[in-house]
């Protein structure tokens, strides 16, 4: 395996600052941009002018997707405003599939590339298996057999 397992891409990430939206209406605003594909959106919470409580929104995209999401954070948004990076972005390449525990089947995701592999259980199927059988999360992770 090679130093990169896949290529870099130039990526755009686009910030703006909150201070006069609903948490509920700042969550809405993420899941949608996300849903239209948006490669990450997250905030970090920031101290604003007047000293208002408020979140600085960031919005990660393909370079051919920017004029989409900067549509879609003006319209879902309060922002007035918004800062553009552009950057490479390096990451793993991830395959899907199925690893066995006492309790069934779980989807898991591996993730290989520079000289690192890294495999992750699917919390969603980690989480029903835990509800179902009355035991902890870390049972269940403990019975999985990671391959």
């Amino acid at each position: 395996m090679g130093i990169c397992s896949s290529p870099t891409e130039r990526v755009t990430e686009l910030v703006c600052n909150l201070d006069d939206m609903t948490p509920e209406a700042v969550a809405f605003a993420q899941r949608l941009l996300l849903d239209e594909g948006a490669l990450d959106v997250y905030t970090i919470p920031i101290g604003m002018k007047k000293g208002r409580q408020g979140v600085s929104l960031f919005c990660m995209c393909l370079v051919n997707d920017r004029d989409k999401m900067i549509n879609l954070i003006f319209k879902h948004t309060s922002t007035l405003g918004m800062r553009e990076y552009t950057s490479r972005r390096y990451t793993l390449k991830k395959e899907y599939h199925e690893l066995q525990s006492p309790y069934g089947k779980v989807k898991a995701k591996t993730s290989k590339g520079y000289g690192v592999a890294k495999t992750k259980a699917e919390s969603d199927d980690i989480e029903k298996i835990a509800r179902e059988q009355g035991i902890s999360i870390q049972d269940v992770l403990n019975s999985i057999e990671f391959k």
